[in-house]
């Protein structure tokens, strides 16, 4: 193993990590970052890392203890997956090698982290007058996650998704996926009784609404849904469009629960009515390929013609997302 380390502005350091990090490289690695001082920002390049152990991820939990701001730089993909399989990436920001790409590796929790960590500033969705950055997501669904889990919202429960596309949508679709519940997307354009017969047979037990073309009378909507739905659901959240989120910042909070990249993200429903669970990496794998194949590009502004809440709605909103495209968003597209 090789450690060379390079001075960058504002006392900061970046080390690269050359070789194996294992049982008889770790001693090394930990004399060499013992010299460093407490609290220093540092930046680990692992581009030539080819192998990690236990004893070199325990050094690796050391170094982020004694900076706490520390992330690591073009890792490789052997790599990863063993960061990915111990929870690490969950507490590390992590950036992959250019050459590398996976994406689809990641839960739906991951990828935002990702994003608001690597792409704060980059404008993911436009419209109504207003430009929203993933740091603007992160946080909006870092608001509604805690509200939720304030409301009973636990890891595994099914939570429905039913609303017309909207900024709101995302936030919510996100803060499900952020507190580790199954996201349950119900097509808005759907009647009370229609969408209660799904929602029952799914086990939904919190749902989450914005605008829904049939409830021209929202409380008689929602109490007809409940009646046949039999009963089941616990609460009820808006995220109509009316609601600004994003006014509701100033108050951070944390909110921390590990989602493994393995678990059961979505559930849609199928023409026929059965249902089907799908994984976050499916879904990015097909948002990948979409990308690749619509040619999308960085900044290019773009339309999603199906509704948010569609398995080719998700797949069309995470090809942008990958190609760093912008979301445009009409009234009631």
């Amino acid at each position: 193993m090789n450690i060379t380390t390079m001075k960058l502005n504002a006392g900061a350091l970046k080390i690269f990590v050359a070789g194996k990090l294992n049982a008889l490289t770790a001693v090394d690695f930990h004399r060499e970052i013992e010299l460093i001082p407490q609290g220093t920002k540092v930046i680990f390049d692992f581009r030539e890392l080819n192998y990690i152990s236990s004893a070199g991820l325990s050094e690796i939990l050391i170094c982020r203890k004694k900076f706490p701001t520390m992330r690591i730089e073009n890792m490789r993909r052997e790599v990863y997956m063993l960061f990915l399989m111990t929870g690490f990436d969950e507490f590390i920001p992590i950036a992959l090698a250019e050459n590398i790409s996976v994406r689809v590796d990641m839960s739906f929790k991951k990828f935002l982290r990702d994003k608001a960590i690597y792409s704060e500033e980059e404008i993911f969705v436009v419209g109504a007058g207003e430009e929203h950055t993933w740091q603007n997501i992160e946080h909006g669904s870092k608001v509604i996650a805690n509200e939720l889990h304030k409301a009973g919202v636990q890891q595994n429960d099914s939570v429905a998704i039913c609303g017309a596309n909207s900024i709101n949508w995302l936030l919510a679709f996100f803060a499900v996926q952020r507190i580790g519940a199954l996201a349950v997307l119900v097509d808005c354009n759907l009647s009370a009784e229609k969408i209660g017969a799904l929602v029952q047979a799914a086990g939904v037990t919190h749902f989450l609404y914005g605008e829904m073309p049939a409830a021209t009378n929202e409380q008689v909507f929602l109490y007809e849904l409940q009646k046949f739905s039999g009963g089941k659901i616990q609460t009820f959240h808006s995220f109509r469009d009316d609601l600004d989120f994003k006014a509701r910042l100033a108050g951070k909070s944390k909110f921390h629960v590990i989602v493994r990249a393995e678990d059961p993200a979505v559930m849609i429903f199928n023409a026929d009515g059965s249902n089907e669970i799908l994984s976050a990496e499916k879904i990015l794998a097909a948002a990948q390929s979409h990308s690749q194949e619509k040619n999308l590009t960085a900044d290019e502004k773009f339309s999603v013609n199906e509704p948010f809440g569609s398995f080719q709605g998700l797949v069309e909103i995470f090809a942008g997302a990958i190609a760093g495209a912008r979301i445009s968003l009409e009234k009631n597209s």
